[in-house]
């Protein structure tokens, strides 16, 4: 796991989605799958669930920009803020045109899911490494400024 932290671009996976949004034509439609994959993949794997949770952090930023603003550096990290301020602005008028509601609840429902033990690799691999604790309350607060 390249996890330096508890938090979501505290995982070079995460990253690694965030810098592939910048360069996508219709990103909507890439978060849709990735949910749908962890919705219905019977184990899901640790790099899926880490894209979902930054696909997550972005689409905070459309639901409300404030949420993202009130992010600690330490919660977020200033080039991380920049880069989704940035999706954000890139693909505002494509989020006023999406159905917006299924995929925020498919987004809530698949992190719902990552957060289980033995359904989601990521689960695990804080669970054995005892984080679990310090992990579950980010999750928990992305739910909620999704919610």
């Amino acid at each position: 796991m390249g996890t330096f932290g508890f938090e979501v671009f505290d995982d070079d996976m995460a990253c690694d989605a965030l810098a592939y949004v910048q360069s996508m034509d219709k990103p909507f439609e890439k978060f849709e799958q990735c949910f749908d994959s962890v919705l219905t993949e019977e184990y899901i794997d640790s790099e899926e669930a880490q894209e979902a949770l930054a696909y997550s952090m972005i689409m905070i930023a459309f639901i409300d920009m404030k949420k993202i603003d009130g992010r600690s550096d330490q919660q977020l990290g200033v080039p991380y803020r920049e880069r989704v301020v940035d999706i954000e602005k890139k693909f505002k008028d494509q989020w006023a045109s999406y159905d917006q509601k299924p995929l925020v609840k498919k987004c809530i429902d698949a992190l719902e899911r990552i957060k289980k033990p033995q359904v989601s690799e990521l689960y695990d691999l804080w669970n054995e490494s005892d984080g679990i604790d310090g992990w579950y309350p980010v999750v928990d607060g992305i739910i909620a400024d999704l919610s």
